[in-house]
């Protein structure tokens, strides 16, 4: 995996814009974040902790129990020392740096922020449609039966089964576009 000086400026540097910084306490230096499955707890910019949220567990007992807290050791000040112990007081349960470290570097993976493509080409070929359909939608008649004719093409090239009724060349722009409109939103569905 690539990545850049530490975990930390790796993880940093792929978070979506529009993620949210919560702060515990009222300290703007200490602070977590939930994002693409993972909690997230810094110190200033360093992660000092993480935790994959996933799918609740019972223990034989019926009771939910929380994932496991990754923590590490505090390497750094003692403010940072302070936020490590508002997170988890327990100094048995943090790890060594290095190995924090390497192990965020395996749970967080080369995908994290980067969240796997839909490999859904009928869903993509609504979105494109869809839009396509907003650019020309005050056009004359002709004009708009040719931009029906290329959301037909994009539906076609990405989904080789697509039926195109044989009475399509006869029906008003109007009624091809009401029947494309339908298609996509199904598509975007995902149906």
């Amino acid at each position: 995996m690539k990545y850049q000086a530490n975990i930390t400026d790796y993880i940093l540097s792929n978070l979506p814009g529009d993620a949210e910084r919560i702060y515990p306490r009222t300290t703007k230096n200490f602070y977590y974040i939930d994002t693409h499955g993972f909690q997230l707890w810094f110190s200033y910019r360093t992660l000092i902790a993480y935790r994959v949220w996933g799918p609740a567990k019972m223990n034989e007992a019926g009771q939910i129990m929380e994932t496991p807290l990754v923590i590490s050791r505090n390497v750094w000040s003692p403010t940072t020392a302070r936020h490590l112990w508002w997170i988890n007081p327990d100094h048995n349960i943090r790890l060594d740096f290095e190995v924090f470290e390497a192990r965020a570097l395996e749970d967080l993976g080369e995908d994290f922020g980067n969240p796997k493509r839909d490999s859904n080409p009928f869903k993509s070929a609504g979105m494109v449609s869809a839009i396509f359909s907003l650019m020309h939608s005050s056009e004359s008649e002709e004009d708009q039966k040719k931009a029906n004719k290329q959301r037909l093409r994009f539906y076609q090239a990405t989904s080789p089964g697509f039926i195109i009724p044989d009475d399509w060349d006869q029906l008003t722009a109007e009624e091809q576009s009401r029947r494309l409109d339908m298609v996509d939103t199904n598509a975007l569905r995902g149906i």
